[in-house]
């Protein structure tokens, strides 16, 4: 490529509305524009985030995919340790010689769907009914009402919740519900 072509590219990637990080041969994951470099001041990325914080999510998507997995998506939802979510496509890893690189296009995804917090606290679909109820409002005598269940097995149902949301309590479950965080 000439010098006009890579200054063409390296303005086309700053201009791009998404984050841009490259994984490359050296193990480093370096922010590629400014939106990337954003999203590492933000999130506190380092360079050597797969060596250094190797159960962060970013870190076990960049494995997954590098190490060759064929179940490593090239498109994910991911929540990052703060609670934000970002969705990932991976360009999968270049080997053009030895060297090889990995290209991430990330960008903010918002709070993820009940259905996903939900499937990852594995709940069971009355589990999954029972707290779409609390998101909406309903008291503890509306829920047994409409699901025709006595008191005492909605509080079976709601200590069930709390142990797989990792929550103290239904405040505190219901906030994560609503922020969509961690749990």
């Amino acid at each position: 490529m000439s010098r006009s072509s890579d200054d063409a590219l390296e303005s086309a990637l700053e201009r791009l509305p998404r984050a841009v990080l490259v994984f490359d041969h050296t193990a480093a994951l370096r922010p590629f524009n400014a939106r990337g470099r954003a999203l590492f001041k933000l999130e506190g990325l380092v360079e050597d985030l797969v060596r250094l914080r190797p159960s962060h999510p970013l870190s076990i998507l960049i494995r997954g995919i590098v190490d060759g997995d064929a179940e490593a998506p090239d498109s994910a939802l991911v929540e990052f340790p703060g609670g934000q979510y970002y969705e990932i496509e991976s360009s999968r890893r270049s080997e053009k010689g030895r060297a090889r690189w990995l290209l991430l296009l990330i960008e903010p995804a918002g709070p993820a769907p009940l259905d996903a917090m939900f499937e990852r606290w594995q709940l069971t679909s009355r589990e999954s009914e029972i707290t779409e109820m609390f998101v909406a409002g309903a008291t503890t005598e509306a829920i047994c009402e409409r699901l025709a269940i006595t008191p005492h097995t909605l509080k079976t149902h709601v200590r069930h919740l709390l142990e797989k949301s990792h929550s103290r309590n239904r405040t505190e479950l219901l906030s994560k519900l609503l922020r969509r965080g961690s749990g």
